[in-house]
């Protein structure tokens, strides 16, 4: 639901907000045909436009925020089924006109999804560059990590530079963050889904998993270490931290999952320097992760984790958590300074996380996904919570 924070579009100081809507029908909503969509909001979640995909398309799965010639532009991908590698729409926001449209018909550039035997899955944002998480066919397909050329016009995934390729991969670089220098990248299927998280200090161009410069696993198959990834800042050590979400992990409860800290600059292999533990049974911490940033003004970064399957009685509405920096040590759910609580089962709530400056305020507000959420009639609709600095209460 949530995607990453986008950059300022219509100069009046407040960052706006692109949301994907994968399961979006199109044709008088005719729940067969997941076309999908992709939705620009304004600050205050009020929606501008919403554009459709292809039928059968289910666009809007993967959104990232990218470089323009003139202006950001918003990259989606619709599914590799439709057609065979997908296709990657690039689109400048002030050309979205009414609601309805199709993102074809107002894209600036239509990349078709393939590189060679590599079909584009997922997309990224790094540095105001577009890259992306590509596969072969097969059941043991290759996995690799793709980086476009743009922002010039008229490229295409065929001319993108190869940074990582595993022969075989498993889901290689769904989940990554890096600062544009820094990349870490999760692959979190890797042995039953046990999962490996890798770091290398500057872009790897035409590496492998094998040469990152350190490689974490998960505890035990099914943990999905590495199912979402980010970078956080640590004002105490004057350098990035890797945070890698292992939402399946069974440490602490079963399916509680996990959230680890690490130094990449530490010697390979030690010990992270924050755990936080999930305290309830299917739980899923650690399924979203993001680091918005100084949230409370303190001068350290803090963290924002999704556990999506948390429930409060017998209800799965989900959570999400802030914690605030320094991150150090043994951490449990009651360290949070702050709290988002899922209002219905099913909700989700903190499947997806992300954040901006929605009021003007210089300060950092927050929005927590809900991908399950249902209002009255509308039947898996989601939806997204704005929560303005200004109100939460420490």
């Amino acid at each position: 639901m949530v995607h990453r924070r986008g950059r300022h579009i219509d100069d009046d100081g407040r960052d706006e907000v692109v949301s994907g809507a994968a399961a979006t029908s199109w044709w008088a909503y005719d729940d067969e045909v997941e076309a999908g969509a992709v939705l620009l909001l304004d600050e205050d979640l009020r929606r501008q436009a919403l554009l459709h995909g292809p039928p059968g398309g289910s666009l809007g799965v993967t959104v990232a925020v990218v470089d323009g010639l003139s202006e950001p532009l918003v990259a989606t991908h619709t599914l590799e089924t439709h057609p065979l590698g997908g296709e990657t729409y690039l689109l400048a926001p002030s050309a979205w006109g009414d609601d309805g449209e199709l993102a074809a018909h107002v894209a600036s550039d239509v990349m078709p999804g393939v590189h060679g035997e590599l079909s584009v899955r997922g997309l990224h944002s790094v540095a105001g560059q577009l890259w992306a998480s590509a596969v072969s066919p097969g059941a043991d397909g290759a996995w690799a990590v793709l980086e476009a050329d743009l922002p010039s016009a008229g490229r295409s995934w065929a001319d993108a530079t190869v940074l990582t390729r595993d022969e075989p991969g498993e889901a290689l670089g769904l989940a990554l963050a890096s600062d544009g220098v820094g990349v870490a990248m999760g692959q979190s299927t890797w042995d039953e889904a046990r999962g490996r998280a890798h770091w290398y200090p500057s872009k790897p161009v035409g590496e492998t998993p094998a040469s990152a410069l350190h490689t974490w696993s998960g505890a035990h198959p099914l943990a999905y270490f590495g199912i979402a990834m980010a970078l956080l800042g640590d004002s105490e050590l004057d350098r990035r931290l890797v945070v890698v979400g292992a939402a399946g992990d069974d440490s602490d409860r079963a399916r509680g999952g996990r959230v680890y800290v690490f130094d990449p600059q530490d010697v390979p292999d030690a010990l992270p320097l924050a755990t936080i533990h999930g305290d309830r049974d299917g739980g899923f911490l650690g399924w979203a992760i993001h680091a918005p940033g100084d949230v409370n003004g303190d001068g350290h970064d803090d963290l924002l984790v999704g556990a999506p399957g948390d429930r409060a009685s017998d209800a799965v509405a989900g959570r999400a958590y802030l914690f605030t920096g320094p991150l150090r040590g043994e951490i449990t759910t009651v360290d949070a300074a702050w709290v988002f609580y899922g209002t219905q089962p099913g909700d989700e709530t903190g499947s997806g996380l992300a954040s901006g400056d929605f009021d003007g305020d210089g300060e950092v507000d927050l929005l927590i996904g809900r991908r399950g959420y249902e209002p009255p009639g509308m039947p898996f609709a989601g939806r997204i919570d704005r929560v303005l600095n200004t109100e939460i209460v420490w």
